[in-house]
């Protein structure tokens, strides 16, 4: 009987090595067809980044000119604000009891 089970176990040992071939094979065959699809969802991927740091620029520097634009409309307010004050003041020197 020692025969027959060693056999069986070559069979068995047949078996596994043509599936574990065909996985092989098949896992090759996914490697061959995955690796340009993977490059191309690299490129793509590097394109968006591309695209988000040129929108994300374009927004600071606008974000940039804004503020810059408000800032001096501020300061040109705060100085006619000033001016105004100083020429109150030298109209009326004298403001009063009512100031104090």
């Amino acid at each position: 009987m020692p025969g027959a089970s060693d056999a069986h176990i070559v069979v068995t040992m047949g078996f596994l090595d043509k599936l574990l071939g065909r996985a092989k094979e098949t896992a090759d065959s996914a490697d061959e067809k995955a690796g340009p699809a993977l490059d191309q969802a690299q490129h793509a991927a590097g394109d968006a980044l591309d695209k988000t740091k040129d929108v994300a620029g374009d927004t600071a520097d606008k974000a940039r000119e804004t503020l810059g634009t408000a800032s001096d409309e501020v300061e040109g307010t705060a100085s006619e604000a000033a001016t105004s004050v100083a020429e109150a003041a030298e109209a009326d020197p004298d403001p009063g009891p009512a100031a104090a």
